[in-house]
């Protein structure tokens, strides 16, 4: 079999496999040392069934070694058995060593499915250290890997900004779904973000577009060639706003303050232009 066939480029086709059970539930690091002259793939399954990989490490070559963004982490079930693929890049072969390391618990927005719920103009501190997931696409150098999940749901169409800003440890990639499922197909995002220009050196992804009120997006902050480190993550409505700063009666005013609704036959709304 191959593990890369949605790069076109790379055959991984000689293998070697190993199982193994874990006592202890939580990430692992799969750390891998060889194939100086090509690279090299380690994809872990649940059973035989090849059709169904769990993750896919991609070990890159880089000036005879092996790059230090080869470390793969997987988030381990106790008491369940895996099975990990060993591959050489264009069929290439290789000795060489692998070790499994514990690191630590699983991060709560790990996967898609755990996302956390964002709110506009909030601001949201987070880091994608231990992270375990991976999603291979065209943003990003090699699957950027080691993201984390969070969700979106806008409750009025709007454009709107997406945007991250990180220490120096971290080169992040940015990359919006409409579904969890679409994560499994390769290239199948809404939009993406990588390489943005860096302002007074801090490095700076964003995304702006348009949502449409009551549908949830999937936000993914992920590693540049698997790069981990602390972010702000802020999303905000780019169309015009006011700020209401009283509001005298009995009704409700829509969250974009374009219209209200009321029950009686006056109200009085001070509201404040906002760019």
């Amino acid at each position: 079999i191959t593990t890369l066939n949605e790069f076109d480029t790379d055959n991984d086709t000689i293998d070697v496999w190993y199982s193994f059970t874990t006592d202890t539930s939580g990430v692992y690091q799969i750390h891998l040392q060889g194939f100086v002259d090509a690279g090299a793939t380690v994809a872990i399954f649940d059973d035989c069934d090849t059709t169904q990989m769990l993750s896919l490490g991609y070990y890159a070559q880089d000036d005879g070694e092996i790059s230090p963004y080869s470390d793969q982490l997987f988030n381990f079930m106790v008491g369940e058995s895996y099975l990990l693929r060993v591959a050489g890049l264009t069929d290439y072969e290789s000795d060489f060593t692998i070790r499994l390391s514990y690191v630590g618990a699983p991060l709560v927005n790990d996967r898609c499915e755990d996302a956390i719920p964002l709110t506009p103009d909030e601001t949201i501190y987070g880091s994608n250290v231990n992270a375990t997931d991976i999603e291979f696409s065209s943003c990003g150098y090699q699957g950027n890997p080691h993201g984390v999940w969070y969700s979106f749901t806008p409750q009025v169409d709007s454009e709107y900004s997406i945007t991250t800003t990180e220490d120096q440890t971290l080169d992040s990639t940015l990359t919006i779904f409409a579904d969890c499922a679409d994560t499994t197909v390769y290239d199948l995002y809404l939009t993406c973000e990588d390489d943005n220009v860096p302002a007074d050196n801090i490095i700076q992804e964003n995304i702006t577009m348009e949502m449409a009120e009551g549908l949830t997006y999937l936000i993914r902050v992920a590693g540049y060639q698997g790069k981990e480190g602390d972010f702000t993550l802020n999303i905000t409505p780019t169309a015009g706003r006011i700020l209401v700063t009283s509001f005298t009666g009995n009704g409700a005013i829509s969250p974009n303050g374009a219209s209200m609704q009321t029950a009686e036959e006056t109200v009085t709304i001070t509201a404040t232009p906002q760019e």
